[in-house]
């Protein structure tokens, strides 16, 4: 995938999760926070929940902007696959 549009994506990803914590937000200091009733309780206990998703998915988005993939051909996907086909094959001479 080109780095350009990796980037693009993930930060559109982390803005739709800025605009859900703001949101989030604007709704608890609406209603505010009151525990008169046990809905209360639970509504307090949701914003919480709702929160704390929002900063994990843009924990998980900021890292995936701040430590990119290696390229593809550096990774040597190819190589890899020959060297655990090979490393079987010493195994199994072990066994004999």
């Amino acid at each position: 995938m080109d780095p350009d549009l990796r980037n693009a994506l993930l930060l559109v990803g982390l803005i739709f999760c800025g605009f859900f914590a703001l949101v989030t937000i604007y709704v608890i200091v609406d209603t505010g926070l009151r525990l008169k009733t046990y809905g209360d309780i639970g509504a307090i206990a949701l914003y919480g929940v709702s929160l704390l998703i929002v900063v994990m998915i843009a924990a998980g988005l900021i890292g995936a902007l701040r430590n990119p993939p290696d390229d593809l051909t550096d990774r040597g996907h190819h190589r890899a696959r020959g060297r655990l086909r090979r490393d079987r094959g010493d195994c199994d001479r072990d066994l004999a």
